[in-house]
């Protein structure tokens, strides 16, 4: 679990959440690995849900600047 202080809320990124792009297609990404890349930078290895043969990975603080990526509420 990787935690990073974001104005006056804590965000986490965990396994099996799931983050929505702020982009005009609006895809829901699943989070499957966090990982410290050989620098110590943490990093995500997102799966897009409708089509799970899509992934890609970003640096965990990308995901939760606000700027591209809102989590999804648990249903």
């Amino acid at each position: 679990m990787f935690a990073v202080r974001r104005r006056r809320c804590s965000y986490e990124v965990e396994i099996g959440q799931r983050w929505r792009a702020s982009s005009a297609a609006c895809f829901q990404w699943e989070v499957m690995r966090i990982y410290l890349d050989p620098e110590g930078i943490s990093h995500v290895a997102l799966q897009q849900v409708e089509d799970p043969t899509i992934w890609k990975t970003i640096a965990t603080e990308l995901l939760l600047s606000g700027s591209g990526y809102e989590p999804v509420p648990e249903s």
